[in-house]
């Protein structure tokens, strides 16, 4: 079934979530059944013999279950039985959708470069034990997000937005979709003593497949500096070409990025090249 919307939620059947606001719930798939069932008949009043039927067929479960399933409906849209806004019981006869439904609108298709060339940098987690590595993994983000931003026609999500996702085990492809981004860029950071070690994976936020994943092993000398040659080698690793020499992201690391080759030459224009990687 596709997307639809439930008063300001959008649900996806397809992962079994439903997300607003920038929070997004998993359901189980009764669950998620149960919403859909009730969501094919708006204003209806279903009764619970017509859920069993169409979510359990063939299979005799008890009221609990069902009563169950919509205990979960109601605190996944935090939703009040006594004052409803999505579900309403009727006593002594089922239950209805009392939210409007609608059909997810087809959005105009946004400029080409827009759809193509455009990214999100979340937050790197801190696998180390210790809390101070979560200033660093941070820093770190922050120093990628400001390397990328310097790539022309390339459009990078904003710092805030892309950290309100920081701590949140969300569905990368939930996380393109909000965002409307094609690509994802993730990755942690792991320190013992004075080794560091850094791992960015690059995601399709279409399908959530890996288009690449690099590991960086550094020992850790100055904090900025690390974070600066890390933040430059992960902007070069998008296969960016460059026409003169520009500040900052366009000035060559001056230690060398295992596993990537030497930069083209001075001829070649900056630019992005994300679309031939895929």
């Amino acid at each position: 079934m596709d997307e639809l919307r439930i008063g300001s939620w959008l649900v996806t059947p397809s992962l079994n979530s439903i997300s607003s606001g920038g929070r997004t719930v998993r359901l189980e798939p009764k669950v998620m059944g149960v919403l859909l069932c009730l969501a094919k008949h708006p204003g209806e009043t279903l009764s619970k013999e017509q859920l069993f039927q169409a979510v359990w067929p063939n299979i005799i479960v008890t009221e609990d279950v069902l009563r169950r399933c919509i205990g979960e409906l109601r605190r996944a849209f935090d939703d009040d039985a006594r004052e409803p806004r999505i579900i309403e019981t009727i006593s002594k006869r089922g239950y209805r959708l009392v939210a409007p439904v609608t059909a997810r609108s087809a959005s105009p298709a946004p400029a080409e470069s827009a759809v193509n060339d455009s990214i999100v940098v979340l937050p790197f987690v801190n696998m180390s034990s210790e809390a101070e590595n979560e200033y660093f993994a941070d820093g770190i983000t922050e120093e990628i997000i400001n390397a990328l931003a310097q790539i022309k026609d390339l459009h990078v999500v904003a710092r805030s937005s892309a950290f309100s996702f920081k701590g949140k085990h969300i569905d990368l492809r939930i996380v393109g979709e909000q965002l409307n981004v094609r690509t994802v860029l993730e990755g942690s950071v792991r320190r013992a003593d004075d080794r560091l070690r850094i791992t960015a994976q690059l995601v399709n936020s279409a399908d959530g497949y890996h288009l690449w994943s690099q590991r960086y092993d550094r020992e850790m000398r100055d904090v900025f500096a690390t974070q600066d040659e890390i933040a430059r080698s992960i902007a070069q690793r998008f296969k960016v070409s460059f026409e003169g020499r520009e500040p900052g992201l366009c000035q060559r690391s001056r230690t060398p990025v295992h596993g990537f080759r030497p930069n083209p030459p001075r001829s070649a224009r900056w630019r992005y090249r994300l679309r031939s990687m895929c």
